[in-house]
């Protein structure tokens, strides 16, 4: 289904395709988790702090 998406959305030919087999495993904690709220008070302090970042 990946595959077909990738196709459709001119990404790849799909002439050929390998898959290595790897296993990621997804985390969503609130460090790594990340809403509009977020995002625009970081921005804030990287507009405020630039020496910091």
């Amino acid at each position: 289904m990946f595959v077909s998406f990738l196709k459709n959305v001119d990404l790849i030919a799909g002439e050929t395709i390998a898959v290595d087999g790897t296993k990621s495993r997804a985390h969503n904690s609130k460090k790594a988790n990340f809403n509009q709220k977020k995002i625009d008070k970081h921005k804030t302090y990287i507009d405020t702090n630039p020496k910091n970042v």
